[in-house]
């Protein structure tokens, strides 16, 4: 069929011999990147099969699930952050305001709320909103440590209390 020429390369195939039979190695020699083969540097990186435009690196091969469709919306990484706070913010807020009773904490919850309507519409005004929750915890929170500590300092939690006797 064909003939080896002084060299030791193989004579490619002639037009006329149809398809390799199947089975038989490719008339050109090893694939590039085999191992041990002289001459066509080295191996591809990675595991076997994913070299030369074959893997997930390039789109195809086994991947693990499956990345987002084609025209599907997708939130921001911003919009996914300042989501995440004003749920924070809401649960953080409801469970003081289960604690302490605060209107300043029944504020803030509802600002942690409407944080989370907005965040799809109007990223600006939901940071906003999202600021002013944390900062009416934070408020909230002073003021009951300085009530606390009022009320400590009048005697309201010792035996005798200011107001007996």
């Amino acid at each position: 069929m064909s003939e080896q020429q002084g060299d030791g390369v193989p004579e490619p195939p002639r037009p006329d011999a149809g398809p390799p039979a199947y089975g038989t190695p490719p008339p050109y020699g090893p694939a590039p990147g085999t191992p041990g083969t002289p001459g066509y540097g080295p191996a591809a990186y990675g595991p076997p099969g994913y070299g030369y435009g074959y893997g997930p690196q390039y789109g195809y091969g086994p991947q693990y699930g499956y990345g987002p469709a084609y025209g599907v919306w997708q939130r921001s990484p911003e919009a996914t952050s300042l989501r995440t706070q004003a749920i924070v913010g809401l649960v953080v807020s409801a469970v003081l305001v289960l604690m302490c009773c605060s209107p300043l904490l029944v504020a803030s919850a509802i600002t942690a709320g409407i944080a989370l309507g907005r965040v799809d519409q109007d990223l600006d005004s939901a940071r906003r909103l999202v600021r002013w929750t944390w900062g009416l915890v934070a408020a909230s929170v002073v003021l009951m440590v300085v009530l606390f500590a009022v009320l400590v300092g009048a005697g309201a939690f010792s035996e005798g209390g200011s107001a007996g006797a």
